[in-house]
């Protein structure tokens, strides 16, 4: 069985194909993705790129079980490569609709949101009134978990000046670059009905229009209806 998943592995090997960008107006081709970075992913409006490089930690999480990954952010202007974070073990970083900020969890037990042209940093939940780590997780974790993954960041909104993210229970808007919280759910912990899964009907949604209605499934903790 290990013989065979090792030739799946080496064809796979062979066959991986390199993202890569072409810019036909300056005539210029830049190779993103490598040996090292192989992980590359566009950002929306194409202006920036997000690559992983977890060659460093791969041996040690077999062992540990902890999975860390330095995280590159690419400008598709000139194709240059730069180190925006170390050994991070977000589980999940996601981007603006705009493309030019990326939402990740931190190990302080909170989210933050980091610039991808300047690689500024802000912590954007330290004054929320409520957590984001995952209380239920029994592992024996070294730094607090997100609430991952049934939860976790339900989406940035239109405009990129806020994210929606879930405590376990409600729904919260959060503001990127200052301002007060608002649980826009209200009664999801009070009641012990947690909100869930956004319903999202239009396959073009970039970013969710916080002037429409947000529809989510419920689910209480007790009763157990949904």
């Amino acid at each position: 069985r290990l013989q065979s998943q090792q030739i799946v592995q080496e064809n796979a090997d062979k066959s991986f194909s390199f993202i890569s960008e072409y810019r036909i107006a300056e005539n210029k081709f830049f190779q993103l993705a490598s040996e090292e970075v192989r992980n590359v992913v566009v950002a929306p409006k194409e202006r920036f790129a997000i690559g992983r490089d977890v060659r460093e930690y791969e041996q040690p999480a077999s062992y540990s079980g902890r999975s860390y990954a330095d995280i590159y952010a690419f400008d598709l202007m000139t194709g240059a490569k730069k180190l925006i974070l170390k050994k991070s073990a977000s589980p999940l970083s996601l981007t603006s609709p705009d493309g030019k900020q990326m939402l990740y969890w931190g190990e302080d037990g909170h989210y933050y949101v980091l610039d991808l042209a300047t690689g500024e940093k802000r912590n954007i939940t330290k004054d929320a009134p409520t957590s984001f780590v995952d209380v239920e997780d029994d592992h024996n974790n070294i730094f607090p978990p997100a609430i991952f993954p049934q939860f976790f960041a339900l989406g940035w909104s239109k405009d990129n000046a806020s994210v929606l993210l879930s405590d376990a229970w409600d729904v919260w808007k959060i503001p990127v670059k200052g301002g007060a919280a608002v649980n826009l759910t209200g009664d999801g912990k009070t009641s012990q009905v947690r909100y869930q899964r956004r319903y999202v009907f239009d396959p073009r949604e970039r970013g969710i229009d916080l002037a429409k209605p947000l529809l989510f499934g419920t689910y209480g903790e007790w009763t157990k209806k949904e």
